[in-house]
């Protein structure tokens, strides 16, 4: 095999296949039709470079592939063994993305974000034509605070917009407090 070859298969290997290994690589060419090396000859050629193992782990960048600047994109996820294992934590530090995590022992958040996700889709991005990402960006911010939080009614908030329900909260703590401290005094 030649230098050009074996820099081929190395390209191919660390662009589209940066998070398989070699032998996942391998099969998912040959289900294309396409044959670029034998299977230890892949190894061969990423060890010779230090890019077997945990290593190529490291080495996947596929978000800024798609144009997502590190330090802009955050994984939201529960609190599972999976979720908050210390290869994905790694990984994830490696991307560039920040973690975020459900509260702990609250399984409440992640049900709300999907509820989120699905109206949004649902009742405003896919009615929408956006030219841009950054026309995307603020007519879904624009709709989330004019509209989804002040005047769309959640049957899980008793019908109320989230505003509206968070303020009569924050009311009924207070007047709670205030009785409170004033049985106390």
């Amino acid at each position: 095999m030649s230098p050009a070859e074996r820099e081929q298969v190395r390209a191919v290997l660390n662009e589209r296949f940066a998070d398989a290994s070699p032998a996942t690589a391998y099969y998912s060419l040959l289900d294309e039709g396409v044959y670029l090396a034998s299977q230890s000859t892949m190894y061969r050629i990423l060890r010779a470079h230090g890019e077997v193992g945990t290593d190529r782990r490291r080495q996947a960048t596929h978000p800024r592939k798609h144009g997502i600047d590190a330090g802009t994109l955050t994984m939201h996820a529960d609190r599972g063994s999976s979720m908050t294992s210390k290869t994905l934590a790694e990984l994830i530090i490696d991307l560039g993305v920040a973690k975020s995590h459900s509260r702990p022992r609250t399984s409440n958040d992640n049900g709300a974000a999907e509820a989120l996700n699905s109206t949004l889709k649902v009742e405003f991005v896919h009615r929408q034509h956006f030219r841009t990402r950054a026309e995307a960006r603020l007519k879904i911010a624009t709709w989330i605070a004019d509209f989804y939080n002040v005047k769309r009614r959640h049957s899980a908030n008793d019908g109320l917009p989230p505003v509206t329900f968070e303020r009569q909260m924050i009311e009924k703590r207070q007047a709670s407090t205030a009785l409170l401290r004033a049985a106390v005094a």
